[in-house]
């Protein structure tokens, strides 16, 4: 066994929690075969059995133990510039992501960056990227040692490869100009720690449909976890400035943006907005900015951790 793989197994649960190093083991080696089949199972089971109990306690229970934090374009690119390992306080932690599994921040030699195919992009075919200008999908990326060798040398056939973060900071960027956000995820089979940024596409991001699958099983109770959880921000409008284009209704990867058919001005839906900054990037009148929400949760701010 080569030290990247022992080095992985051992964040990701090592001897005593054998069953989550080898789950994540799996998880890594075969990324886009396993998001597919989830992705495939879970619209199959909510299409065919939308009132089952056990399906909502089923999402509970894999949304509990992963998930990932919406975060601005400044936030997300602090991940890619940073130059110091991060061990947040624990209970500092859970406030920001509210899980009682997986909830780490923890980024250890973050100066390690490896970019790799998205599975969630290779889920969809060729020609449904292209109209949908999803391309490149060479756009998924691992921070931190330990991950990123075990990207390199188990992972090569999907195009992974190191990056600089001047590589990371472009990716992100050009993912703005196409209505892309950004998550960071954790996984309890992966160390339960940060580390996964992802750059989403309302159209190919297996959370975003996750999340919206969830949402047709009416799960309503107030323990019911989701997937994404809110950057911790929200979208303002300034109605004057508003001049009812519709582009914000077209590119928000959340429907949390509506119009007024009677003024022909913008909207925000209060509850579904995730703070990602899609309609802000996009606004013809520039009438949108994220403003702080704490009812949306604690930024992900790596400059005050």
């Amino acid at each position: 066994m080569k030290a990247a793989t022992k080095e992985f197994l051992k964040m990701a649960g090592g001897w005593r929690r054998l069953d989550r190093a080898l789950h994540g083991y799996i998880y890594y080696v075969h990324y886009d075969g396993y998001v597919k089949v989830v992705l495939r199972l879970g619209r199959w089971l909510v299409k065919h059995f939308p009132r089952s109990r056990f399906l909502r306690t089923a999402y509970d229970y894999f949304f509990n133990r992963y998930h990932a934090k919406v975060l601005r374009e400044e936030d997300a690119k602090r991940f890619v510039t940073l130059h110091r390992d991060i061990h947040a306080d624990p209970s500092i932690a859970e406030q920001i992501i509210p899980f009682k599994i997986a909830n780490k921040i923890v980024l250890e030699n973050p100066e390690y960056i490896a970019v790799t195919d998205c599975p969630c992009r290779l889920e969809k075919n060729p020609a449904y990227l292209k109209e949908h200008n999803d391309l490149p999908v060479n756009v998924c990326l691992a921070i931190g040692k330990t991950t990123v060798n075990f990207w390199l040398e188990k992972i090569p056939q999907r195009h992974t490869r190191r990056i600089t973060g001047e590589e990371a900071l472009q990716i992100i960027a050009d993912g703005h100009k196409k209505g892309w956000i950004n998550t960071i995820w954790l996984k309890d089979v992966t160390g339960g720690r940060t580390g996964i940024l992802c750059n989403c596409s309302k159209w190919s991001c297996g959370g975003i449909e996750a999340m919206k699958l969830a949402g047709l099983l009416k799960r309503t109770g107030p323990k019911s976890p989701n997937i994404l959880i809110p950057s911790g921000y929200v979208a303002r409008l300034d109605e004057k400035k508003c001049i009812g284009c519709g582009t914000c209704v077209e590119v928000c990867p959340f429907d949390a943006c509506k119009l007024n058919p009677d003024t022909q001005k913008a909207e925000t839906v209060y509850d579904k907005c995730m703070g990602c900054g899609a309609c802000v990037d996009f606004c013809k009148g520039e009438a949108r900015e994220l403003v702080l929400d704490l009812n949306k949760g604690i930024p992900l701010d790596l400059d005050k951790l």
